[in-house]
């Protein structure tokens, strides 16, 4: 049997987590000295305080080592396969924690097989192409056929989003203060994707209304 493993960055819906064909490893959000669990958090509730934490910015901690391999150990003693697709490796270091763990467990099972892909990107840019690496396994396919299928995937997704304010690419250093003040005056909003394992700038418009519409042509 071929197992899917991602982490949270992915966006998988709950009912394909909850029926177990997808395993998901938790990431964590460490804000105002508390960690919560991505998984298990309310979400909604998060976003509803984001204008509140500009001045405490929430930072995100990658599965603990030993979690992940807990999971990767549970795989090879039953004698399955596991599929793995993560978290962009320019974002996060939890692709490369998967490798190491991956190596570990298969220094101890030496039939032990694998596919790890770093997806170069997050969210349901990541998430898309695990669930095209699933479909390959429903139809029977060998691992490597579903480690193409994910590679497909990747290259066929595209993420194109804009933020409602600069504030927060200020407090996270991405921009200056005076860029970040003159962009909400006028009301400039950056139009972004992922590529190549980084946050980019399509382009930049006037309101938020010409950000939508540019997203539309790309």
């Amino acid at each position: 049997m071929i197992r899917v493993v991602t982490d949270a960055g992915a966006s998988i819906p709950a009912e394909l987590v909850e029926s177990g064909e997808v395993e998901v490893l938790p990431l964590t959000i460490n804000w105002g000295g508390v960690e919560h669990d991505v998984t298990t958090m309310d979400v909604d509730a998060f976003y509803s305080e984001i204008g509140s934490m500009v001045d405490d910015i929430p930072k995100s901690s990658q599965p603990a080592p030993g979690l992940i391999e807990r999971v990767l150990e549970s795989a090879a003693a039953a004698g399955d396969s596991v599929l793995g697709v993560f978290i962009s490796s320019g974002m996060s270091g939890t692709y490369d924690s998967v490798v190491r763990c991956a190596r570990a467990v298969a220094a101890r099972h030496s039939g032990f097989a694998y596919a790890l892909v770093d997806s170069t990107s997050n969210s349901s840019d990541e998430g898309m192409p695990v669930l095209d690496g699933l479909d390959a396994i429903r139809a029977g396919r060998s691992l490597d056929h579903c480690a193409q299928a994910v590679l497909r995937g990747i290259q066929s997704t595209r993420f194109i989003f804009a933020p409602e304010s600069l504030t927060f690419l200020k407090a996270g250093g991405r921009i200056g203060g005076a860029a970040a003040l003159l962009g909400n005056l006028i009301q400039l909003v950056p139009v972004l994707t992922v590529r190549d394992t980084f946050t980019e700038t399509l382009t930049k418009v006037r309101t938020a209304r010409k950000a939508y519409a540019a997203m539309i042509d790309q």
